[in-house]
């Protein structure tokens, strides 16, 4: 469904008529920098699919207005041609989709149902049940055991997925990541098989390596995922524009656009994202360690503490050796890491994002719809490895004592 809403700018009083597509989520926001003026529209559209009503609303700068003005489709969840932002005879989503369909078949994949209005939380708004999950999270990691299987209450009336499984945090995050993760779950799937090849061939020193794991890495690891999750489901509206593509490993058209731009939010995200998923590979680099018949703090060259001690970028180095862990450090790209990093990027009019190579090199360009992609990606690269790291602390939790020498 397509609602039509014209609204002036309330700086310079141009006239629009937004072609809203409504998705999945209760609450989407959308936001256009005004042709005329260069200032930000702010718009929101309040869906209760219960009614089967949806209200756009004026949020920023803007009002609604008499029809005309330049025609924008601002569509949530579906990146379009760049010719197709202003065409007034669109419907997006189901452009959007056609195009999706055609992808998979070209790559042969076997054609999936039609796309579902599930109202299932971790489907329909995954933000939602974040802010849901984060809260029964870090009640665990209180040892409030009691508090936390209560307040995930809310999200097992709200989940078909999570109604079915046991009411217990351990339960609904394992449903969120299998939920969110799509095609990128395989990298935790390749890492399983280098677990059980450790467990079967070496398995005092995977003891020692989940030891190590549990008591010195795995508090401090989860705190950087919450910090990671809320940043980044705190800008949901921008990356749901690309994530579908990315959760199906299905590259970008050329002339992909997305429609709502908000670049100053996500400015920085990449960059927080690549600190707090490279600190976190030294777990797959201590479990390539045990795999490779060495203790796990002992590296081919190196030990524990000198590479802690590496630049962030270099720390796949040593497991990159090991094709069933490399994958997840596939696609990282550390000039743009430092330019996000430390905010040394511009979006142009068009919105191409620019930034420079070690801050003075050579130009670098990408649209900012590849750039959302590209923390989409790293985000669910993330998600997979805390996956992981979930896994090895049931794990440990659940042995008693050490495996025979």
């Amino acid at each position: 469904m397509v609602l039509r809403y014209p609204v002036e700018c309330l700086t310079c009083h141009a006239l629009y008529t937004l072609r809203i597509s409504v998705g999945h989520r209760d609450y989407q926001e959308h936001r256009i920098n005004c042709k005329e003026c260069g200032e930000e529209i702010r718009v929101c559209l309040k869906v209760d699919f219960d009614k089967i009503t949806a209200e756009p609303v004026c949020v920023l700068n803007c009002a609604p207005s008499r029809p005309g003005g330049l025609v924008v489709n601002l569509y949530p969840e579906h990146p379009i041609g760049q010719d197709e932002i202003h065409m007034d005879s669109l419907i997006p989503g189901l452009m959007a989709t056609q195009k999706l369909y055609q992808k998979l078949t070209e790559q042969g994949e076997a054609i999936l149902k039609k796309p579902s209005r599930s109202r299932d939380i971790l489907i329909a708004d995954p933000s939602a049940a974040w802010k849901l999950i984060r809260k029964s999270w870090q009640l665990l990691q209180k040892g409030k055991v009691e508090l936390a299987n209560e307040s995930i209450e809310e999200l097992r009336v709200r989940s078909e997925a999570i109604a079915k499984c046991k009411a217990n945090v351990p339960e609904v995050l394992n449903c969120f990541f299998q939920s969110f993760l799509g095609k990128k779950i395989e990298l935790m799937r390749n890492a399983g098989h280098v677990i059980q090849y450790c467990q079967r061939h070496h398995p005092s020193k995977y003891f020692k390596f989940l030891d190590c794991f549990y008591n010195q890495l795995w508090p401090s690891h989860q705190d950087g995922f919450i910090d990671a999750a809320n940043e980044y489901f705190a800008v949901f509206s921008e990356l749901n524009q690309v994530l579908r593509c990315c959760q199906l490993d299905l590259p970008l058209d050329p002339d992909a656009a997305v429609t709502s731009s908000a670049f100053h939010t996500t400015k920085m995200l990449y960059g927080n994202l690549f600190e707090i998923l490279t600190q976190q590979f030294v777990v797959l680099a201590c479990l390539n360690n045990v795999a490779s018949g060495r203790k796990f703090d002992e590296f081919k060259q190196l030990t524990l503490q000198k590479y802690l001690k590496l630049d962030k970028a270099n720390r796949a180095n040593p497991f990159l050796i090991n094709p069933q862990l490399a994958s997840f450090a596939e696609g990282l790209n550390s000039q743009l890491r430092n330019a996000s990093h430390h905010r040394a990027m511009e979006i142009t009019e068009g919105g191409i994002v620019q930034y420079r190579s070690g801050g003075s090199g050579a130009l670098q360009e990408l649209s900012y719809a590849e750039y959302l992609f590209s923390c989409n990606q790293i985000f669910l690269t993330l998600c997979a490895l805390m996956y992981l790291q979930l896994l090895l602390s049931y794990q440990f939790a659940s042995l008693k004592k050490p495996p025979p020498q």
